[in-house]
């Protein structure tokens, strides 16, 4: 589903003009940066930046645990919201975790302008497999958006083939589809527009196959 922006009021200047994806430590594939990237303008047309993360993330570390507390990870990032920036994307290759679960694949301010993602639970190799980068993809692309839709207020979706269904395992994630259903596609029109900007639809908001 493509989502285009604008300025309410065309005579103003749009309140946003980018996104910020930063990349943990710089340990990023390019193309994962890439991919990400070319995912979020064609979902809310906007341009991305790219950016190594620059705020230091020691504090969220867990000795214990040997994994990032991804609550921290998000004050830490909350200080990169510049003027102009609509949401801040982390990506890191780091294991993270919020205190209510021993690990999360992504984690978002609700609403808010910070999400973060993990990729080391979404490879394949993870889980002693073979390394599959189609799939990885997808459920990179899955975890983006689903991180993305909590930013704008959305919650949990029942729908399991709704990428706002709550992923607690991997399964999950491979089940769902890499589309926003009916209700959450409208929901996230409205909370665009309560921002100010306008949710315009492609034709192809038809396309959810599932009921």
């Amino acid at each position: 589903m493509a989502l285009k922006l604008r300025a309410v009021d065309k005579k103003k200047v749009p309140a946003f003009d980018h996104l910020l994806i930063c990349a943990h430590g710089g340990r990023i594939d390019l193309e994962v940066l890439k991919r990400t990237s070319a995912l979020l303008n064609h979902l809310i047309g906007l341009p991305s930046r790219l950016s190594s993360l620059i705020v230091p993330l020691e504090s969220a570390y867990d000795e214990e645990k040997g994994q990032y507390n991804a609550r921290d990870i998000l004050k830490s990032t909350s200080g990169l919201v510049t003027p102009g920036c609509l949401r801040v994307i982390v990506l890191t290759e780091e294991d993270i975790y919020i205190p209510v679960f021993k690990y999360v694949f992504g984690a978002a301010d609700l609403p808010g302008s910070c999400a973060v993602v993990s990729l080391k639970r979404l490879r394949q190799e993870f889980y002693k497999n073979p390394p599959d980068l189609r799939l990885f993809y997808k459920r990179v692309d899955k975890t983006v958006l689903h991180e993305l839709g909590h930013t704008f207020g959305l919650t949990h979706c029942r729908n399991r083939h709704c990428v706002m269904y709550s992923s607690t395992r991997i399964v999950d994630t491979d089940f769902k589809s890499s589309m926003f259903c009916h209700h959450c596609f409208n929901l996230l029109a409205d909370h665009l527009n309560e921002e100010r900007l306008v949710c315009l639809k492609s034709r192809h908001d038809d396309e959810f196959p599932y009921k």
